[in-house]
């Protein structure tokens, strides 16, 4: 996973991408054109996916 080769430890990796997690849901409550709307949506299951991926 990318996230893992940026961030090793898993713990900075999961903090990381619930940063990134925040910062998509603030720009998707701020969007008025439906396609970043559907840009934004799908970047915040594809950052949902990867936490549930390094949760234990």
């Amino acid at each position: 996973m990318a996230i893992l080769e940026k961030f090793p430890d898993v713990t900075t990796a999961l903090a990381e991408l619930n940063r990134r997690k925040e910062i998509v849901v603030w720009q998707l409550s701020i969007a008025i054109d439906s396609d970043i709307v559907q840009k934004k949506e799908n970047r915040l299951k594809e950052l949902t996916q990867q936490i549930k991926n390094l949760t234990p």
